[in-house]
C-alpha cells in the first residue's frame, strides 16, 4: 500500500497522491542515532534531530518489536505526508511528525503519529486536521494518533476511534481540547 498524502492546496478538495520518497535523506542532523529509520546508513542508524517530545514518542514507538521501520515526516518537503486544516475560515497545512511502518500479522500497516502541544494556537485545527484525514482514509491506515501531555505524561488521542475522532471534530477551543488529554 503506498503512503498517502493529500498535498494542500487553496482548495477544500485537495488531490490525493501516492508518496514518493527520494533516494537521499535531507534531513537536520542530531546528536542520537536512531534505529530502522528508512533512511539509516549501513550501520543500520540515521541521526535526525528532534525535541523533547518527538523523541521521548519516538523511544517509546520504537519500544514495539513490530515496528519495522519509520520516517520523519519533514515539513514543507515535496515529499512530505501533508494534510490539510481549517482555522478561521482560511486552509493551512498539518505535517505530522512521523510514520511508523508496523507488522500486524503477514501484513503491513502504516501508523501516523503526532505530537502537538495543545497549548499551541494551532493545535486544535491540526488536530481536527488530522481527525478529518482519519475520517476520510484512517481504515486504509493502522493508527492516527495525536498525542498531547497531561502533567508529566503522554496521552494519545486515537483518531480512528470514531468516538474519540468526534470528540476531536466537535471541539470549540485549545481548552476543549485539552480537556480530552486530562479524560483520555
Amino acid at each position: 500500500m503506498p503512503f498517502l498524502r493529500q498535498p494542500w492546496r487553496q482548495a477544500p478538495d485537495p488531490a490525493v497522491v501516492a508518496i514518493h520518497l527520494p533516494g537521499v535523506a535531507d534531513f537536520t542532523r542530531g546528536e542520537t542515532e536512531w534505529e530502522r529509520h528508512l533512511f539509516a546508513d549501513a550501520s543500520g542508524k540515521a541521526p535526525p534531530a528532534f525535541n523533547k517530545w518527538e523523541s521521548a514518542v519516538l523511544t517509546e514507538k520504537l519500544e514495539d518489536p513490530n515496528v519495522i521501520a519509520w520516517l520523519r515526516n519533514e515539513p514543507r518537503k515535496e515529499w512530505a505526508l501533508c494534510l490539510r486544516r481549517r482555522e478561521n475560515n482560511v486552509w493551512g497545512k498539518v505535517y505530522p511528525d512521523f510514520l511508523f511502518v508496523r507488522r500486524v500479522g503477514p501484513e503491513l500497516r502504516v501508523d501516523i503519529v503526532d505530537p502537538h502541544d495543545q497549548s499551541r494556537p494551532d493545535a486544535l485545527s491540526k488536530a481536527q486536521g488530522l481527525a478529518e484525514y482519519a475520517k476520510t482514509y484512517g481504515h486504509r491506515l493502522g493508527s492516527i494518533d495525536l498525542i498531547g501531555k497531561v502533567g508529566n505524561r503522554f496521552v494519545t488521542l486515537h483518531l480512528n476511534d470514531e468516538k474519540t475522532r468526534k470528540a476531536v471534530e466537535e471541539a470549540k477551543s485549545n481548552d476543549a481540547l485539552a480537556l480530552l488529554f486530562s479524560q483520555a
